[in-house]
C-alpha cells in the first residue's frame, strides 16, 4: 500500500511568486527548495493550483497575465 501526501506549499509558492515577484527576480534556489522539501521517502502529489485557491478567489494560474 502506498501513501501519498498533498504538497500544499507548492501551489501557495506559485501564487505568491506571481503576485509579488517580477519574473526576473525569482530565486531558483527557493523554488527548488519548495519543490523538494519533504521527508525522505515520502511520496507527494503536487500541482500548481488547488481547490483551496479557488475557494478564496485567487486567479487561475493559466489565466495569469503580467503587464
Amino acid at each position: 500500500m502506498h501513501v501519498f501526501f498533498s504538497g500544499m506549499s507548492i501551489p501557495d509558492m506559485w501564487i505568491k511568486l506571481l503576485k509579488e515577484t517580477e519574473d526576473d527576480n525569482w530565486e531558483m534556489g527557493h523554488i527548488v527548495h519548495t519543490l523538494e522539501n519533504r521527508r525522505y521517502g515520502e511520496k507527494v502529489i503536487a500541482y500548481v493550483e488547488s481547490h483551496d485557491q479557488a475557494l478564496v478567489g485567487d486567479k487561475a494560474v493559466a489565466f495569469w497575465r503580467r503587464i
